[in-house]
């Protein structure tokens, strides 16, 4: 297949489908927190679920093909459990400076509590496709050659 085909096909994707979830959250968009935080839930359902099915399952195959070794399964969950653990540091770090901000502007801390969710999504995301281009990289010099 042609990588500029690739290319076109990625990006097509990737602009649809954040194009939709725009529209989504622009149709829905009311001063509900409850909406918010049922969008939030989902897109923080679906990152899970790629993670979960997706990402763990091909390290899976390789070590079964003998490309990796037989602990590879150890590392993955390891290195999801950090992953989790590195959110949930940036939720409390960011939640108790966001608590404190709200006192002291008087604000609801409903609101907050969904700024606070969205920051640490967006860190989330950033963190994630750091090594997700390594990866990127990595398998066009392997399989690219």
């Amino acid at each position: 297949m042609d990588y500029l085909l690739i290319i076109l096909v990625t990006f097509i994707s990737g602009v649809l489908g954040t194009g939709l979830g725009g529209f989504i959250g622009a149709v829905l968009r009311r001063d509900s927190t409850k909406i918010i935080s049922v969008l939030l839930s989902f897109s923080g359902g679906v990152m899970l679920a790629v993670v979960c099915f997706d990402l763990m399952s091909q390290p899976l195959e390789m070590m079964k093909a003998g490309f990796l070794p037989s602990y590879t399964p150890i590392v993955v969950v390891s290195a999801v459990v950090v992953g989790y653990c590195a959110v949930f540091f940036l939720n409390k770090v960011i939640g108790s400076r966001a608590y404190r901000l709200s006192q002291s502007n008087s604000t609801r801390y409903n609101s907050s509590n969904l700024y606070v969710a969205g920051l640490v999504m967006m860190i989330a995301i950033a963190l994630h496709n750091l090594p997700e281009g390594i990866v990127i990289g990595a398998s066009y010099l392997f399989y690219g050659r």
